[in-house]
Protein backbone atom coordinates (compact mmCIF):
# COMPACT_ATOMS: atom_id res chain seq x y z
CA UNK A 1 0.00 0.00 0.00
CA UNK A 2 1.02 3.51 -1.21
CA UNK A 3 -0.14 6.40 0.88
CA UNK A 4 -0.07 10.24 0.58
CA UNK A 5 -0.89 12.29 3.24
CA UNK A 6 -1.73 16.09 2.34
CA UNK A 7 -2.44 19.47 4.45
CA UNK A 8 -4.69 22.15 3.61
CA UNK A 9 -5.55 25.93 5.45
CA UNK A 10 -9.06 26.18 4.08
CA UNK A 11 -10.33 29.45 3.36
CA UNK A 12 -13.48 29.56 5.61
CA UNK A 13 -16.05 31.55 2.94
CA UNK A 14 -15.13 27.86 0.84
CA UNK A 15 -15.46 25.59 3.67
CA UNK A 16 -18.02 23.86 2.07
CA UNK A 17 -16.83 23.66 -1.51
CA UNK A 18 -13.65 21.95 0.63
CA UNK A 19 -15.31 19.16 1.89
CA UNK A 20 -17.18 18.25 -0.95
CA UNK A 21 -14.35 18.32 -3.62
CA UNK A 22 -11.48 16.65 -1.31
CA UNK A 23 -13.77 14.18 0.57
CA UNK A 24 -13.95 10.48 0.69
CA UNK A 25 -16.55 10.52 -1.86
CA UNK A 26 -15.62 14.26 -3.63
CA UNK A 27 -14.04 15.32 -7.06
CA UNK A 28 -10.87 14.76 -6.45
CA UNK A 29 -11.84 11.06 -5.41
CA UNK A 30 -13.98 10.65 -8.60
CA UNK A 31 -10.95 11.60 -10.57
CA UNK A 32 -8.75 9.11 -8.57
CA UNK A 33 -11.25 5.79 -9.29
CA UNK A 34 -10.51 6.46 -12.67
CA UNK A 35 -7.55 4.15 -11.82
CA UNK A 36 -8.05 0.77 -10.35
CA UNK A 37 -4.71 0.99 -8.15
CA UNK A 38 -6.71 3.73 -5.83
CA UNK A 39 -7.92 2.67 -2.58
CA UNK A 40 -9.64 5.18 -1.09
CA UNK A 41 -9.21 8.80 0.71
CA UNK A 42 -10.00 10.34 4.17
CA UNK A 43 -10.27 13.57 4.61
CA UNK A 44 -9.61 14.86 8.28
CA UNK A 45 -9.97 18.20 10.36
CA UNK A 46 -8.11 19.15 13.25
CA UNK A 47 -9.95 19.36 15.87
CA UNK A 48 -9.00 23.34 17.46
CA UNK A 49 -8.64 24.56 14.08
CA UNK A 50 -11.72 23.85 11.75
CA UNK A 51 -10.47 25.46 9.00
CA UNK A 52 -6.99 22.22 8.74
CA UNK A 53 -7.32 19.63 7.90
CA UNK A 54 -5.21 16.54 6.20
CA UNK A 55 -6.07 14.10 3.22
CA UNK A 56 -5.14 10.51 3.61
CA UNK A 57 -5.01 8.96 0.11
CA UNK A 58 -4.02 5.16 -0.41
CA UNK A 59 -3.09 3.59 -3.29
CA UNK A 60 -2.35 -0.21 -4.38
CA UNK A 61 1.10 0.44 -4.69
CA UNK A 62 3.71 3.63 -5.75
CA UNK A 63 3.92 2.15 -8.93
CA UNK A 64 0.11 2.70 -9.46
CA UNK A 65 -0.12 6.10 -8.12
CA UNK A 66 2.82 6.90 -10.45
CA UNK A 67 1.21 5.49 -13.78
CA UNK A 68 -2.35 7.45 -12.25
CA UNK A 69 0.12 10.96 -11.94
CA UNK A 70 0.99 9.97 -15.57
CA UNK A 71 -1.90 9.27 -17.32
CA UNK A 72 -3.95 11.72 -15.63
CA UNK A 73 -1.77 14.58 -15.79
CA UNK A 74 -3.91 17.04 -17.19
CA UNK A 75 -7.20 16.69 -15.12
CA UNK A 76 -5.49 16.14 -11.86
CA UNK A 77 -3.33 19.80 -13.21
CA UNK A 78 -6.64 21.20 -14.15
CA UNK A 79 -8.53 20.17 -10.87
CA UNK A 80 -5.83 21.34 -8.53
CA UNK A 81 -5.76 24.96 -10.52
CA UNK A 82 -9.76 24.95 -10.15
CA UNK A 83 -9.59 24.53 -6.69
CA UNK A 84 -6.68 26.65 -5.51
CA UNK A 85 -8.93 28.95 -4.56
CA UNK A 86 -10.20 27.06 -1.69
CA UNK A 87 -7.45 26.95 0.36
CA UNK A 88 -4.75 29.38 1.68
CA UNK A 89 -2.05 26.41 2.20
CA UNK A 90 -1.39 22.94 0.58
CA UNK A 91 1.25 20.96 1.69
CA UNK A 92 2.74 17.29 1.51
CA UNK A 93 3.13 15.90 4.88
CA UNK A 94 4.18 12.84 4.02
CA UNK A 95 4.48 9.55 1.53
CA UNK A 96 4.44 5.89 2.79
CA UNK A 97 4.50 2.49 1.70
CA UNK A 98 3.43 -0.40 3.68
CA UNK A 99 3.57 -4.35 3.53
CA UNK A 100 5.19 -5.71 0.82
CA UNK A 101 6.69 -2.45 -0.54
CA UNK A 102 8.74 -2.39 2.40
Amino acid sequence: MYVTIWQFEVRQECLDDFVSAYGAKGTWAELFNRSSGYKETKLLHDVENKLIFITIDMWESKKSYDWFKNNFKEEYLKLDNEFEKFTVSEKLIAEFETGNNV
